[in-house]
């Protein structure tokens, strides 16, 4: 298999693996395996099926104000429900003061988690 080629971390939006969607591994990526595309175990937090289906759990105390996680989505103006065709598993609609349009967060693992806690 190729190396993915990246420099410092596996974005997203620019990491070939990602965009293949394929996740970053030792035999395809040169980056540590604490660097973006990749699978990992994080402690203190578990999943599992709640009365909603999968949630995220944390076993310690999170303080009011804390970063749970770094915000992995992206703003855009497109809204996705005009779409014939799916295009994203995750997209909520925004109310901006400062526009006068609608504005949609397609979001990641972080605002999964946001919906989930």
């Amino acid at each position: 298999m190729d190396w993915c080629g990246c420099d410092t971390i596996c974005r997203p939006d620019g990491c070939p693996n990602a965009l293949g969607s394929i996740f970053c591994a030792r035999n395809n990526c040169l980056n540590g395996s604490d660097r973006g595309n990749r699978l990992r175990t994080v402690s203190g937090l578990h999943l599992a099926r709640g009365n909603i289906g999968y949630s995220v759990f944390t076993s310690e105390d999170i303080e009011s104000g804390s970063i749970v996680a770094e915000y992995a989505g992206v703003l855009t103006t497109h809204d996705y429900r005009k779409d014939r065709k799916r295009t994203s598993n995750y997209t909520i609609g925004l109310a901006a003061r400062s526009s006068r349009k609608e504005n949609f967060n397609d979001g990641g693992y972080s605002s999964w988690k946001r919906g989930h806690c």
